[in-house]
C-alpha cells in the first residue's frame, strides 16, 4: 500500500462512517471492520461509526461477536453516511438488498479486500485497497495500521489475529 493511499484513506475517514460486511459475515469480515472501527477512534477524528451487517452474521461469527463484545447494526441509512467502508466484499451481490443503494449512492466508498478485484467495485470506489497476496482482509487492515504508524489496542489486535487465523485456516 502506497503512502499516498494511506494518506488519502486517513483524510477520508471522518464524519458519519458506515462500515459494511458481506451477508452471513464471517470472522474475517467482522473482525476487520471491528479493528478498523478501533483505528477510526484512535485517530481522534470527529466521527461516528457503525458496523452494518446487511445479511446478518454466520453462526460462528455470532458467537465471536458475543464473546468479544462487537456491536453491529442490521439497519442504517446510507444516505446519512459521509463515507462507506466495505470489508471482505468480493461482489456487490454480497450486500443483499443494499446492493442497489450502494451502486446509486454518491457517498465516497472505500473497499478493503483480499479477493480478486472486480471492475464494477473498482469503478465505484473512491479508494480501492486490494491485496490478493494477503491471507485475509484483517491482514490488510493490519497493514493500514502500520502504514499510519498506529499500534492497535489489545482488542483490535486480538480481532485481527482471529480474522487472519480463520481465513488462513491456521
Amino acid at each position: 500500500m502506497s503512502r499516498t493511499e494511506v494518506e488519502a484513506l486517513k483524510d477520508l475517514i471522518q464524519g458519519n462512517i458506515l462500515l459494511l460486511c458481506h451477508k452471513k459475515a464471517d470472522p474475517d469480515a467482522i473482525c476487520s471492520a471491528y479493528a478498523f472501527n478501533s483505528l477510526i477512534k484512535t485517530l481522534n477524528k470527529p466521527s461516528s461509526s457503525k458496523i452494518l451487517l446487511p445479511g446478518g452474521a454466520s453462526r460462528v461469527s455470532k458467537r465471536l461477536m458475543k464473546k468479544i463484545g462487537i456491536e453491529t447494526v442490521v439497519e442504517a441509512s446510507i444516505q446519512e453516511a459521509d463515507v462507506l467502508i466495505f470489508f471482505d466484499i468480493g461482489t456487490l451481490s454480497q450486500l443483499d438488498k443494499w446492493e442497489e443503494l450502494v451502486v446509486s449512492s454518491q457517498t465516497p466508498k472505500i473497499f478493503i479486500d483480499h479477493h480478486s478485484p472486480l471492475e464494477l467495485v473498482e469503478r465505484l470506489s473512491t479508494i480501492y485497497i486490494v491485496n490478493e497476496e494477503a491471507t485475509s482482509t484483517c491482514e490488510i487492515v493490519y497493514d493500514i495500521y502500520e502504514g499510519l504508524g498506529v499500534t492497535p489496542d489489545c482488542e483490535a489486535a486480538r480481532a485481527m489475529l482471529i480474522g487472519i487465523a480463520y481465513d488462513s485456516k491456521h
